[in-house]
This record gives structure tokens, C-alpha cells and sequence, in this order.
């Protein structure tokens, strides 16, 4: 139960920073410098970079896709060893949070492109 408030209290803080970040305003360049620098930028450049980008995120992907794989695992073997070593009330109730926080890392297997895009949205990032 410790673990999930912690996580919730983790979830609600970068809540707040995302949106605390959202409010303040764009960091980025100004639409005007935003223009003339993608003007100086050559045809060749630009390809070369998309791919860059576009191989960096999908690294970041696989990267978040094995990280929830290691969590599944972990939270299965969490949950074996409660089941066979702790025999009381106490730790099934605790293996139900166990058990969401499993779920959440299966949804995070199946669609880490959506969750990943959702959570930088919340920051002002564009996967598209």
C-alpha cells in the first residue's frame, strides 16, 4: 500500500510540473526565428536529421518497451513470492496493487508509442 501512494504521489507531482510547465509558456523559438532557421537548413540536412530523430525515438520506444518488460517480470515474481511465502490476509490485499501496477506495465508493452506520446504531450511535445 506504501508503494502505491508513493507512486501516486509521484504520478499527482509530475502532473503538476507538466502542467505547471504548459502554463508558463513555449520555450522553443519564435515563430519568426523558427522560419528563417529551418530556411538555412539544406534539403540533405534535413532528411539526415528526420532520421536521426525518427531513429532516436524509436530507440527511446524499445527502451521504455524493455524497461516494462523487466517491471512485469519482476512484479510476477513479487507476486509468486507473496503467494507461496505469505500466507496472510494482509499481503493479498497488498497483491492487488501488485496487480494493477502489472496491468499498467502490459498496457505499457502493448502501447508505449501512445503512452509515451501522451505523457510528452502534457509537455507541449508533438510526436507527429
Amino acid at each position: 500500500m506504501k508503494l502505491l501512494k508513493r507512486v501516486l504521489v509521484i504520478l499527482t507531482a509530475s502532473l503538476v510540473l507538466g502542467l505547471t510547465v504548459s502554463q508558463i509558456g513555449d520555450f522553443g523559438l519564435a515563430p519568426t526565428a523558427e522560419a528563417s532557421l529551418k530556411s538555412t537548413v539544406s534539403k540533405n540536412t534535413t532528411t539526415t536529421l528526420t532520421n536521426t530523430v525518427d531513429s532516436a525515438g524509436k530507440n527511446v520506444v524499445k527502451l521504455a518497451r524493455d524497461i516494462a518488460v523487466a517491471v512485469l517480470v519482476f512484479l510476477i515474481c513479487w507476486m509468486g513470492y507473496s503467494l507461496f511465502f505469505k500466507k496472510s490476509a494482509e499481503g493479498l490485499a497488498d497483491l492487488k496493487g501488485r496487480m494493477g501496477l502489472a496491468l499498467a506495465a502490459v498496457a505499457f508493452i502493448f502501447f508505449p508509442e501512445q503512452i509515451l506520446g501522451a505523457i510528452f504531450g502534457i509537455f507541449g511535445v508533438k510526436l507527429t
